[in-house]
């Protein structure tokens, strides 16, 4: 399946002068942009990294920390499948009257994850809305296959009851679900032994993509469900050399985002969807306190398989 997309279009011309100050830092561009056929144009006679260098030539995102950072070729745009992992905190195991397991864990007390049985595996499902209250738990599940919603109560003496709701907007308890719901048996936790549990498929979404004059190239990767900011994922570079990059903090206000990565041993940073702000004109990348405008290209216009990236084996 293909990489999900989001972009902003955005027009914007750089004179003479800023052409100079993108040669001289050259590996120093990176933010999320719309095309601009004529500003694109311009780039025909830039320089870009070469890419015949070994990866650690072009500057890795460790460089400021003193030591050489490993990297391997890798598909951070493929999905991927299930993956085995492995149960948490156990909340509740019940089964349904065809003999369906449903399973909740938790690694905390924010984090749920729900699994469903299939041909004796558990295979986990999407949680699309959740809420907790004290000893009672409201869980929306929803996906290709399934759409229900699953509530667990447990009362004062530890008694325990699970039950179905095939209606996604049900929020009640157990006491005033609709008619064709379903009670659920409780069981044991022993009753998984011997089970194997699957993660649910990652899918991967492209935040940002985005080229700067001197021919380099920015995307941002993150899952399509269920993730937070610290799982987006930087690489920078030319075509055949997209490297790697540490991101040191992700801000969000609104529509627009603000990313401090690591350039060279440098600090640089990327606004993304910043033309919306009434004080700015354009997104931009910021490299030594220059303020670099950014032109955003539409992923789904791009051959990704003419790009090679490398991904950090260590140091994170």
């Amino acid at each position: 399946m293909p990489a999900k997309v989001s972009f902003l279009r955005r027009h914007g011309r750089q004179n003479a002068q800023r052409l100079l100050i993108l040669l001289v830092a050259f590996f120093s561009c990176h933010s999320c942009y719309r095309r601009n056929p004529e500003l694109l144009a311009e780039d025909a006679g830039t320089i870009k990294p070469d890419s015949s260098q070994d990866t650690k030539d072009a500057g890795g995102p460790d460089a400021s920390e003193g030591d050489e950072q490993e990297y391997e070729k890798c598909r951070p745009l493929d999905d991927t499948g299930p993956e085995p992992v492995e149960l948490n905190d156990i909340i509740a195991v019940g089964r349904d009257s065809e003999g369906t397991v449903y399973v909740v864990d938790s690694e905390d007390t924010v984090h749920y994850r729900i699994f469903i049985s299939k041909a004796g595996t558990l295979y986990q499902k999407r949680i699309t809305g959740a809420g907790t209250g004290g000893n009672h738990y409201l869980f929306t599940v929803g996906d290709e296959e399934y759409e229900f919603v699953l509530i667990i109560e447990i009362s004062d003496d530890d008694h325990m009851e699970m039950a179905l709701v095939f209606d996604a907007d049900y929020e009640g308890p157990i006491s005033d679900m609709p008619q064709g719901s379903e009670m659920l048996e409780v069981l044991d936790e022993s009753y998984l032994s011997g089970m194997e549990a699957m993660s649910v498929p990652r899918i991967r979404h492209i935040e940002y993509f985005a080229q700067l004059k001197n021919g380099n190239y920015l995307i941002v990767v993150r899952p399509e469900y269920e993730w937070e900011l610290e799982d987006m994922v930087l690489f920078f570079g030319a075509e055949k050399n997209m490297l790697h990059r540490r991101i040191l903090e992700v801000s969000q206000g609104g529509n627009t985002s603000y990313i401090t990565f690591m350039l060279d041993g440098r600090t640089a940073a990327v606004c993304c969807d910043c033309e919306l702000m009434s004080e700015y004109e354009f997104d931009y990348v910021e490299i030594d306190g220059e303020q670099i405008p950014a032109v955003s290209i539409d992923p789904e216009e791009t051959d990704f398989d003419e790009f090679t990236f490398y991904c950090m084996v260590s140091g994170e």
